[in-house]
């Protein structure tokens, strides 16, 4: 059976901000061409993400309250246009934004953190959790690879390029999925990673498999993720 009445480690104990302000500021510049085109160069439909995960366009020289200050105390900007990607929860307040990385839209520029928050205890996509009781969900590890999963109706979960705490096994044994299918990207990170998953996955009495194809998520297609979701024997344990 999975385990949800295990005891957390660094069990979340505080209500995380509510940054749903900031985040509806940002979405009042629309879905523009720019956050458009940089979406279809990830292969995510714009108006997918821009509905189901709330992404947002921000653009050079934004500053917020929700955004801090920097080592001179003053309030940090926007250095570059750039998208954001929310981190959304789902609890007693509906659905609440509560921090989330953004990235540049030009360039090969790296995640920063727009509204600060401790990752390792969320998952990205998991306001979405409630509805995958029974059914197969996969864990993945960037933001476009699980935007692009959904869009092709299955399941998932992302981890921000980090890891399965033990926060985010709990969220995903209280979830309820059929099984997990760890779907990180295929160099040796994703592979050592992949290792620590499925043990602490496996620790949650959750039925956990790997999909070995040699390729990001976001490079699939719908047929494929139909195949994929299927050999669950494969890599089990």
């Amino acid at each position: 059976d999975i385990v949800i009445n295990k005891p957390l480690v660094n069990e979340i104990t505080l209500t995380p901000t509510n940054c749903n302000a900031g985040l509806k500021r940002l979405r009042k510049h629309g879905l523009t061409n720019e956050l458009k085109d940089f979406l279809i160069s990830k292969h995510v439909d714009p108006e997918f993400a821009w509905k189901k995960f709330f992404v947002a366009y921000v653009p050079e020289g934004h500053t917020d309250e929700f955004m801090g200050v920097d080592e001179f105390n003053e309030p940090k900007r926007a250095k570059n246009s750039s998208i954001f990607t929310p981190t959304l929860i789902q609890d007693n307040r509906g659905i609440v934004c509560i921090g989330g990385q953004a990235r540049p839209i030009y360039g090969t520029k790296s995640y920063f953190t727009l509204y600060s928050y401790s990752a390792r205890n969320y998952l990205y996509g998991e306001h979405l959790l409630e509805t995958v009781k029974g059914k197969p969900l996969f864990v993945e590890e960037g933001q476009f690879d699980v935007i692009k999963t959904w869009q092709c109706n299955q399941a998932a979960v992302g981890l921000f390029g980090l890891f399965v705490s033990e926060p985010r096994a709990f969220k995903i044994a209280r979830a309820r999925p059929s099984h997990v299918r760890l779907f990180l990207d295929p160099d040796k990170y994703g592979k050592d990673a992949t290792e620590a998953a499925t043990s602490k996955l496996h620790d949650r009495g959750i039925l956990t498999t790997v999909v070995e194809h040699g390729t990001d998520p976001k490079y699939c297609d719908e047929l494929t993720f139909k195949k994929l979701v299927e050999p669950i024997h494969i890599g089990s344990i």
